[in-house]
């Protein structure tokens, strides 16, 4: 598979809910790290959606899962797509 199509895969799968479009957006308003408590209620999303959305951005790299207890999250910032991503929400003032 070539690299730019691998990174729309990437992009795509990332971006493809709102879930875990406001999920990336509470995360990178927190310079905190959050449970996934925390998350729900400022997203509003259901614990089961909640929990598949994570899995899927934990899985592409997007978001880090600290081994802390409770299990905390935070945006990965370090990952070149999710930096531009972040850029263009505050741009965008999203967050």
């Amino acid at each position: 598979m070539d690299l730019d199509k691998k990174a729309a895969e990437v992009v795509e799968a990332g971006l493809g809910s709102i879930g875990r479009i406001k999920i990336l957006k509470i995360l990178s308003r927190n310079r905190e790290p959050l449970t996934k408590y925390a998350i729900a209620k400022q997203t509003g999303l259901r614990h089961k959606d909640l929990v598949a959305n994570l899995r899927i951005l934990v899985g592409i790299g997007w978001v880090e899962e600290l081994q802390t207890r409770p299990i905390k999250y935070k945006v990965n910032m370090e990952n070149e797509i999710v930096s531009s991503l972040v850029e263009f929400f505050y741009k965008a003032r999203y967050i």
